[in-house]
């Protein structure tokens, strides 16, 4: 099965960072109980309850510290500008960044742009999601 642009930047990303899926704030879950995409709004081991988020209006605790963390399904916290420069430069790729910034976009070195008022990779041009992407697959 082919991947998507989106899987192998957030793959290349979450390789140079793993911090990208640890459970803390920001950090995304697929609740055990609902299923439903959440967000990890507080975080603390020593507590009943290792984390909390706010779900339809109420607060919702994500799992008991008697549970097995292993058993949840972490997204992790949305990939941003900074994971991908980050892992340009792991990759050895840093000098296709060109760090132009024009119309509130900054750009790379073909002058493919990051909306820089849309920081999450979800929120990018396709151009520029494939562009990020055969970098990152290319071999060094």
């Amino acid at each position: 099965m082919k991947q998507t642009n989106l899987e192998i930047i957030r793959q290349a990303c979450i390789k140079a960072n793993p911090e990208i899926i640890e459970l803390k704030f920001g950090c995304q879950i697929i609740h055990n109980n609902t299923g439903k995409i959440i967000t990890i709004t507080n975080f603390d081991e020593k507590e009943p309850y290792y984390g909390f988020s706010f779900v339809d209006g109420g607060i919702v605790p994500l799992f008991a510290s008697g549970e097995n963390k292993k058993e949840l399904i972490i997204i992790g916290r949305p990939i941003r500008l900074s994971d991908i420069i980050f892992t340009l430069y792991k990759n050895k790729k840093a000098q296709y960044f060109g760090g132009m910034l024009d119309n509130n976009s900054i750009y790379f070195a073909n002058r493919i742009s990051w909306d820089l008022l849309h920081d999450d990779l979800n929120l990018q041009s396709e151009p520029t999601k494939k562009f990020i992407a055969n970098l990152l697959k290319k071999k060094k």
